[in-house]
């Protein structure tokens, strides 16, 4: 009964789960990637919440999210303009700083940092902002082109190396020490993980923290299936957790502070630490909505994303898009790097005109009417504009293939006064896996089948009634191979998570057959044992049993005896009293 509640249940249970889990995933994932009869018109909430710490790891099946993907949106004006795509490139930076060199104002805090607009060190400017906790400032930042030194608004600076790329949205964390030296914290995990393709979640423990290796530091941990704890301290630095070994070389870690490690489908572990370049809600948001017009992103109070249409007025976006010459529609492609650049000169005048002279191969602005527009650099294949004069491309207009003309692309920044509408992602699949939902029928679908995204939306930002592209890519995804995990448990040993490639039909199946031949081995062993413990019972009752025949025979036997003696007695009774009478 033990092995059966603690290891043949167990295991079913856990792989039902693993199963159920990953047909979530898949198909909420495929269907992230159509639209339905009806467009979102108002606010929409994801289903999921990230901890305290915002990391996008800490979403339930945060550790699917691919970054090598763009986020995909299609926003709409009633019809009345032609729909605006929405590309958010999720990459993560490469350009890590040098701690040993960079140097901070504060001292005994943590500063975040965050690109905000990105680009290759020491090619590109780029542009940050940043906050400290300690003292509550904040302010911006600038790594100009030809330089390797970001420089803060509170004289902070911080090292990179020419030649690798920042990535707007990008943000990371650094723990100064008293000397105000930068102090990462330094961990390597090492072994194999007990729980596959999940997000291991670390929190310094309220009114803990120190240096590593000098301080006691208590951390809580925890992953999909279980939790736990451990202290660091100057005589132990290594520990385990749950299969891994963790060393931490050195660091500083202040109470609240967070780091993750995601394991694969082997076990192996990835460590995240905050001192490095990741994605957080609020990071996403802000970079949504510095590249999005007419839909904003906001983090609800439960640590949600929320996506919501503008009203009329509310924002600024690019209208009246005209093409002149060599430049045309079918090759331009013109994207927004910074919404919050682009203010309105009410001072008339001619629309903002980018004009092309291929015979002196450069670009100008004509018909601006009054801004601090400049062009930062350009050539035949395109050209990035700095709108407000920081510094930073806020426009890039790309050209595929390059010009060979003579031409202009113009346009104006008007207020967004339309009512508006969006769909996710369209016909590229290219998704970063947001916008995962949660088992059952969404109540949006479940009130409305207008919502169900059937079909997908082209390369031009429309979509059929009649289509079905994404439906059948839904169906499709019962017979698509995936890593699914299947577990091994034992009642001494514990659960192990191990993983096969299946598609969910063949798991499914492989998984009632196991459970089949499981039960019929569970009766066929009942059956055997069964018959066993009747024959020994015979063997036995045949050796030591009692027979009422042959009891009865040594009875009569018995009584047979008795009788013969007691009449021996009579007679010899009754011969003593006969000689006693004698005289």
């Amino acid at each position: 009964w033990l092995e059966m509640r603690d290891e043949i249940i167990e295991k079913y249970k856990l792989d039902l789960n693993a199963m159920a889990k990953e047909f979530i995933w898949s198909v909420n994932r495929q269907h992230s990637q159509g639209v339905g009869l009806e467009l979102f018109s108002s606010a929409v909430t994801g289903t999921y919440e990230a901890d305290s710490s915002g990391l996008l790891e800490t979403l339930a099946y945060g550790n699917k999210i691919d970054y090598t993907k763009d986020f995909r949106m299609w926003t709409y004006d009633s019809g009345a303009t032609s729909p605006v795509p929405v590309k958010i490139d999720m990459g993560i930076s490469t350009a890590d700083p040098d701690y040993g060199t960079s140097v901070f104002a504060v001292d005994s805090t943590t500063y975040t940092i965050e690109v905000t607009q990105g680009g290759t060190v020491k090619t590109d400017a780029i542009q940050f902002s940043w906050s400290e906790s300690t003292g509550g400032t904040s302010g911006t930042g600038t790594l100009a082109a030809g330089s390797t030194t970001a420089t803060l608004t509170d004289t902070s600076r911080i090292e990179f190396t020419a030649g690798e790329l920042l990535v707007a949205g990008n943000t990371l964390k650094i723990n100064t020490l008293a000397d105000k030296s930068a102090a990462p914290v330094v961990m390597t995990p090492t072994e194999t993980a007990h729980s596959i393709s999940d997000t291991y979640t670390f929190t310094v423990a309220s009114g803990s923290g120190g240096e590593i290796g000098k301080d006691p530091i208590q951390i809580a941990w925890s992953n999909s299936i279980t939790s736990g704890s451990f202290t660091l301290d100057a005589a132990a630095t290594p520990v385990d957790v749950d299969g891994m070994t963790l060393t931490f070389t050195s660091g500083y870690l202040f109470a609240g502070d967070t780091f993750t490690i995601t394991t694969d489908v082997d076990g192996a572990p990835t460590a995240n630490l905050a001192s490095e370049w990741h994605w957080t809600l609020d990071s996403f948001k802000d970079q949504f909505n510095r590249q999005t017009p007419r839909i904003t992103a906001s983090r609800t109070s439960d640590n949600a994303l929320k996506f919501t249409p503008y009203t009329a007025g509310t924002d600024r976006e690019l209208t009246n898009i005209d093409y002149s010459g060599g430049v045309t529609a079918a090759n331009t492609t013109v994207t927004v790097n910074n919404c919050d650049a682009l203010t309105i000169n009410t001072a008339a005048g001619k629309p903002f005109r980018l004009t092309w002279d291929s015979g002196a191969s450069s670009w100008g602005i004509s018909g601006d009417p009054g801004y601090a527009a400049v062009v930062l650099s350009g050539d035949d294949s395109g050209v990035r504009v700095d709108i407000n004069g920081n510094g930073s491309a806020d426009i890039t207009v790309d050209f595929a293939p390059a010009l060979t003309a003579d031409g202009y692309v113009e346009f104006d920044i008007a207020l967004a006064t339309g009512t508006y509408s969006f769909g996710f992602s369209d016909d590229t699949a290219q998704d970063s896996g947001l916008t995962a939902g949660g088992i059952g029928v969404n109540s949006k679908i479940g009130s409305d089948k207008n919502f169900i995204a059937a079909a997908q939306i082209d390369s031009a930002g429309s979509y059929a009634a009649g289509d079905n592209t994404n439906a059948m890519a839904i169906t499709d995804l019962q017979y698509t191979s995936m890593d699914i995990p299947q577990w091994t448990c034992n009642r001494i040993e514990g659960d192990t998570e191990g993983s096969m490639t299946a598609s969910i039909d063949d798991y499914y199946h492989s998984m009632i057959s196991s459970i089949g031949i499981k039960s019929s081995s569970i009766s066929r062993g009942r059956a055997f044992n069964a018959v066993m413990v009747n024959k020994i019972e015979e063997t036995r009752d045949s050796i030591s049993g009692v027979s009422l025949d042959e009891e009865m025979t040594n009875l009569i036997k018995f009584q047979n005896a008795f009788q013969a003696a007691a009449k021996l007695i009579t007679i010899s009774d009754e011969m003593l009293n006969t000689l006693l009478s004698v005289k």
